[in-house]
């Protein structure tokens, strides 16, 4: 009973135009040999700010969806029953696999690392970053969620940065 929503093609289209653009007009007249390493030493080192990969949390989570067949009431209580099933010692990715209507049910609810700038195409809540490894909370009254492992906010290795890979 997995709902899939596709990308709307003119999304996809406008997508590929910018990055034929992209590849063709900048990084075309952009030659690694015009730049020299220590130039490119001192900027990363001028610049650390802006080379810095974010504090991300591991988000797993069982969607609900409410629809013509399932009201908000029937909707929490089914999401009220698997988060006591979960606190109580049920696997999570099992309880996903089987209840969760989006297509992270067939990967266990695992929606995967995000940062705090989320996750294009997917509402999930702002405070998923916040959230401590192991517990489970509502992002919303609907959406059983636990965020299953974290990573801190750390600052880049030159060869990292994607800006400065030749």
């Amino acid at each position: 009973k997995i709902r899939y929503r596709p990308v709307p093609e003119s999304a996809r289209i406008q997508k590929m135009m910018v990055n034929s653009l992209l590849r063709k007009d900048v990084y075309g007249s952009i030659k690694t040999s015009d730049i020299s390493e220590e130039e490119l030493k001192t900027y990363f080192e001028q610049h650390q700010d802006e080379f810095v990969v974010p504090e991300k949390v591991q988000v797993r989570r069982i969607l609900i969806k409410v629809d013509e067949d399932t009201t908000d009431a029937d909707a929490k209580a089914k999401a009220d029953k698997l988060r006591a099933q979960v606190i109580g010692g049920a696997e999570f990715k099992d309880l996903a696999m089987e209840h969760s209507e989006d297509p992270y049910a067939r990967r266990g609810g695992d929606i995967g690392f995000i940062s705090d700038k989320g996750k294009p195409g997917l509402d999930i809540g702002s405070d998923r970053c916040s959230s401590l490894p192991g517990n489970i909370h509502a992002i919303s009254a609907i959406n059983p969620t636990i965020a299953a492992a974290s990573q801190p906010r750390r600052a880049m290795r030159l060869g990292e940065a994607p800006i400065l890979r030749g």
